[in-house]
């Protein structure tokens, strides 16, 4: 991400826990900027989706 172009990167299905789905950022060829997330179950579609796309842009 820099001041001009927010960040978007891919992220994998990785674990399931209790409440949440964790993913886990493809990082080709550079090191992670975000590393993993959890998402609340109840807020993804089923089956839950092999890959997300997130978006991290400057809120101004």
């Amino acid at each position: 991400m820099t001041k001009e172009q927010p960040f978007s990167g891919i992220f994998k299905l990785d674990k399931e826990t209790k409440n949440t789905v964790r993913y886990a950022e493809e990082a080709e060829n550079r090191r992670p900027v975000v590393g993993t997330i959890y998402v609340d179950k109840y807020e993804l579609p089923r089956p839950f989706p092999k890959q997300v796309r997130v978006t991290i842009e400057p809120v101004e």
